[in-house]
């Protein structure tokens, strides 16, 4: 934790370095069993991506990130398994979100959608649940039938 002081000293609050500790603080937290405080590090690295994307915003809003959207995906996954299934399902929605304006068939969605429909199951939402594995699948199903370049 000392190593993020003296990156936000040193590189600032938004440099790279920075959020890259912080992330790796919440997921080792995470790792650890540490979910409460892991979500304080990644909600944190969370906010601040969204300042850096919302900076760089389009008329639409702002950009579509990766990094933001993978932030998503994680801080869900923490949720759901401290059974915080509401706040789990909203990240997750957010994830996808993010990384569809970002990427519409990202092969990651087919692992999303169904970590979403485990999720939707959970809280007894079987037509949602039934809608993201679909979903999933069709994603999966795209991206394994593209056609070849055949030079």
């Amino acid at each position: 934790m000392e190593a993020i002081t003296i990156s936000k000293k040193i590189n600032g609050e938004t440099h790279s370095k920075t959020l890259e500790l912080v992330e790796r603080a919440g997921r080792l937290l995470s790792d650890y069993g540490d979910g409460k405080l892991a979500l304080n590090y990644l909600y944190h690295a969370f906010d601040v991506r969204f300042k850096i994307a919302e900076a760089q915003h389009l008329p639409n809003g702002p950009l579509p990130s990766f990094e933001l959207a993978d932030l998503c995906h994680e801080i869900g996954t923490i949720h759901f398994g401290m059974r915080d299934y509401e706040n789990a399902e909203r990240m997750l929605n957010n994830a996808i979100n993010i990384l569809s304006d970002f990427e519409e068939n990202a092969p990651e969605l087919v692992e999303w959608f169904r970590h979403l429909g485990i999720i939707y199951d959970k809280q007894s939402k079987q037509e949602e649940a039934k809608k993201c594995i679909e979903y999933s699948e069709k994603i999966k199903l795209s991206l394994t039938s593209t056609p070849q370049n055949n030079e």
